[in-house]
C-alpha cells in the first residue's frame, strides 16, 4: 500500500491487473471513455450541481425514485448498459460500490457517466462488511481514488461521497466526524479534487445539525493544515430510519426529520432512502435560507463534538507520521478507531453507546476511543441524567 499518490506507471499497472481478475473491466477504454464524458452535458454533473447549490445556499436532494440527484447501484450491469440508463435518466447519478469487485465497479461506473462514487475504505468497509482486510479496503480506495483524479486531469470532474454507518449502530458524530475527514485527507492524497462528507441523522436535532456545522469547520482546518488548496468539499445528510423502518406510513415522517434536519445544518444535500421525495422536496423548498439558530445548547454540542474528533484525529496522525493509511490500520488495532457491533473482525469493539435524556448519542464506554477525562466525565453526565430520570419515573 502506497503512502503517496500513485506514479501514472503504478496506476497503468494496477489497472492491467484489475482487466485480469475482473474480465468485465476489459471493455473499458480510458481514451474513449473520456470523449464520451466530454461530451455529456454538464446538467447531468453531480459535481456542477453540488457546487451550484453551495454557492446559493441550497440543499439538494437526492433519492433512489426522483430528486436532484438519484441514487443507484451498478447491479452487474455492462457499460454499455450503464449508459443507457444514464441517458434514459438525463439527471446527476451516483453509485456506491462495495465488496472485493468496488475496483472493476468504480472503473465501469465512472466510464458510464455515473459522475458521483459513494463508499470508502473506513466508512463503508467496517461497519458493514467483514469479508476483506482493511488494508485491502484501504488499498482498493486508493485505486478508486487515483482513477477519480485521472479523470479530473481529463477536465471531467467526478465527485466522491464517504459513506455513513447504518443508523442502527449509535455512533457518535465525532467518530463519524473523523472518519469521513480521515478518507477526504486519504482521497485528497490520490488527487481527488471534489468530496462529499457524509453524515447520519440520529434523531436529536441539535446534536445533528452541530455535527454539520462542526464537521464543515474542522474539514476546512485540516483541508488548509495539509495543503489541499484546490480540493473543493462539500457536506451530506443521510436521513435517520431505524426510527421508521418497521411502520411503512412514517416513511413521510422520516423523510420530513432529514430534509428539515439537513436544511436546518445548512447541508449541501440530504439523501432518502426510503419514500417521501415529494413531502422531503417541499419542505426543503419551504425552509430555503432558514437555519437553526446558535444557542447556548447549540454551542455547547459544537465544542464537544469538535474536541472529541480532534482527540481521535490527533492520535491517528500520530500513529504513523507522514503515512495516514498505516495510521489508521494501527488505530484500529489499538482501539483508538472504534465501532459498537462492527462485523468487520479488526474492530476491537470495546465502545458501547447510548441515547441520554434528550436522545443525543453519547460514549457509554469510550473503550479506548482517546478522549480527555473531562470529555468522558461529560458524555458520563449526560448519560446519568436519563438515568435519574427514568428511575424517577419507576418510583
Amino acid at each position: 500500500m502506497e503512502k503517496f499518490r500513485w506514479s501514472d506507471e503504478k496506476f497503468a499497472q494496477e489497472r492491467v491487473k484489475v482487466s485480469v481478475d475482473f474480465p468485465q473491466g476489459e471493455e473499458i477504454n480510458l481514451i474513449e471513455s473520456t470523449e464520451y464524458l466530454h461530451d455529456m452535458p454538464i446538467h447531468r454533473s453531480c459535481s456542477y450541481k453540488l457546487k451550484a447549490a453551495r454557492d446559493k445556499g441550497l440543499t439538494l436532494l437526492q433519492s433512489g425514485m426522483s430528486g436532484d440527484i438519484m441514487s443507484a447501484a451498478p447491479g452487474g450491469k455492462t457499460t454499455s448498459e450503464l449508459r443507457r440508463l444514464f441517458d434514459e435518466l438525463d439527471m446527476p447519478v451516483q453509485g456506491k460500490i462495495t465488496g472485493p469487485d468496488l475496483k472493476v465497479q468504480c472503473e465501469l461506473l465512472c466510464a458510464s457517466g455515473w459522475t458521483s462514487i459513494a463508499g470508502g475504505g473506513i466508512s463503508y468497509n467496517v461497519p458493514y462488511e467483514g469479508d476483506f482486510t482493511l488494508e485491502q479496503s484501504l488499498k482498493d480506495w486508493q485505486y478508486c481514488d487515483r482513477l477519480v483524479s485521472f479523470y479530473d486531469e481529463c477536465g471531467i470532474p467526478i465527485n466522491r461521497e464517504t459513506s455513513v454507518p447504518p443508523s442502527e449502530i449509535l455512533v457518535p458524530p465525532s467518530i463519524s466526524n473523523a472518519v469521513s475527514i480521515i478518507e477526504m485527507l486519504m482521497a485528497a492524497g490520490q488527487g481527488v479534487k471534489d468530496i462529499t462528507l457524509a453524515q447520519r441523522q440520529y434523531g436529536n436535532m441539535n446534536q445533528d445539525v452541530a455535527a454539520m456545522m462542526a464537521l464543515r469547520e474542522q474539514a476546512e482546518e485540516y483541508r488548509l493544515f495539509f495543503g489541499f488548496k484546490d480540493l473543493v468539499f462539500t457536506a451530506s445528510m443521510h436521513q435517520l430510519k431505524s426510527e421508521f423502518k418497521e411502520d411503512e406510513s412514517l416513511d413521510g415522517a422520516g423523510a420530513a426529520y432529514g430534509s428539515m434536519t439537513a436544511a436546518m445544518a445548512g447541508a449541501d444535500k440530504v439523501v432518502l432512502e426510503w419514500s417521501g421525495a415529494s413531502e422531503a422536496k417541499n419542505l426543503l423548498n419551504m425552509l430555503y435560507g432558514q437555519r437553526l439558530p446558535l444557542s447556548k445548547e447549540l454551542e455547547t454540542e459544537i465544542a464537544i463534538i469538535k474536541a472529541e474528533t480532534k482527540c481521535i484525529i490527533s492520535r491517528v496522525l500520530e500513529a504513523a507520521p507522514g503515512d495516514l493509511a498505516s495510521g489508521i490500520i494501527k488505530s484500529f488495532e489499538t482501539g483508538v478507531l472504534d465501532l459498537p457491533s462492527a462485523p468487520a473482525g479488526y474492530c476491537l469493539g470495546e465502545l458501547t453507546t447510548g441515547r441520554d435524556r434528550l436522545g443525543a448519542v453519547r460514549y457509554l464506554n469510550a473503550g479506548r476511543i482517546p478522549l480527555s477525562d473531562e470529555l468522558k466525565r461529560f458524555n458520563k453526565r449526560k448519560l446519568q441524567e436519563r438515568d435519574e430520570i427514568e428511575r424517577g419515573k419507576d418510583s
